[in-house]
């Protein structure tokens, strides 16, 4: 290890399953019917699990201040858990499409489409999102290197991941990380 440098462990979760089911397949909504289904699932309870925390000595907790990946990390980790809302998952801004009534699937693939360009509607929130994820970054620097926990969901652990690789930590890959899965990414600050 060269002169300097500090390991450190950093834990991702994934918040349990939520207890809010997806709409049913064939029901077609407008974009306000999107967005009550959005606000009850944020309200949803979890649906608990037992998790395999790898054998570490985990530290610190910190978790999306959201109460699905709160009542996560209460379920796991037994000390003080530090909410944060940087590590909630983006607002995403609602479309004025009026009457227009597309599948659940529909509405998410076009929400995902106009984030993944940029669309002006969500360009704000992006922007806000991916600073949140660098600003997380540097507190998961200032808890080196004392193996941390972050419970969060399933698109900021994708960045997270992203992020951590650019910083030469090393873990597995995902795709949809599973809800109440471990993943274990090591590297180091300095």
């Amino acid at each position: 290890m060269p002169p300097n440098k500090t390991v450190t462990t950093i834990g991702l979760i994934r918040h349990f399953p939520v207890a809010h089911g997806l709409p049913r397949r064939a029901s077609m909504m407008t974009a306000a019917d999107v967005k009550s289904w959005y606000d009850a699932y944020e309200r949803s309870d979890v649906i608990a699990k037992g998790v395999d925390l790898g054998g570490v000595d985990w530290r610190h907790c910190y978790a999306s201040s959201s109460p699905r990946a709160h009542q996560t990390a209460q379920a796991i980790f037994p000390g003080p858990i530090m909410a944060l809302d940087q590590l909630r998952e983006p607002s995403i801004r609602q479309f004025d499409t009026g009457a227009l009534k597309l599948p659940f699937a529909g509405w998410r693939w076009l929400l995902r489409l106009a984030w993944m360009t940029s669309h002006p509607s969500q360009r704000d929130v992006k922007t806000t999102f991916l600073s949140n994820i660098d600003g997380i970054m540097q507190t998961l620097r200032g808890r080196a290197p004392d193996p941390t926990l972050v419970v969060s969901h399933a698109g900021v652990m994708m960045f997270l991941r992203k992020a951590m690789l650019r910083h030469d930590f090393k873990g597995p890959r995902f795709t949809v990380p599973e809800p109440g899965r471990l993943y274990v990414f090591e590297g180091t600050w300095g």
